[in-house]
């Protein structure tokens, strides 16, 4: 059993998927939501700039269930702007998922010939 890909079953999945993407193209995009935790200052802060928010009697509900806290928590203080820590934190996120999800290398795009995919893949 050879471990190689013959040329013409490349040229044909490559085919394939530019095909599929102009039948039905795709977009991928990261979906996430940030909430913030905290006490009277911080949910008053939150509903000025129109952030969802949570105050302290649901973080002894959530004390119960810690999965619903999130999977990305982030320590903020009172001396900390609301806008630029959540800006900072979505970045951090979009990071992060972006090293989850990569688990392959892109080797071309979808404007690209299949003569031009097929010698970037090979």
């Amino acid at each position: 059993m050879s471990s190689k890909v013959s040329r013409d079953t490349l040229y044909l999945a490559v085919r394939k998927v530019l095909h599929g993407n102009q039948r039905k193209p795709r977009k991928f995009l990261e979906m996430f939501s940030i909430c913030v935790l905290g006490d009277q200052q911080h949910c008053d802060e939150a509903k000025a700039v129109d952030i969802p928010h949570m105050g302290i009697k649901v973080l002894r509900k959530l004390n119960k269930n810690k999965k619903l806290a999130g999977k990305f928590p982030s320590v903020m203080t009172h001396n900390e702007n609301m806008v630029a820590k959540v800006d900072e934190v979505k970045s951090t996120i979009k990071f992060q998922m972006k090293k989850v999800l990569c688990l392959a290398v892109a080797v071309g795009h979808m404007q690209m010939t299949d003569d031009e995919l097929c010698t970037t893949s090979t």
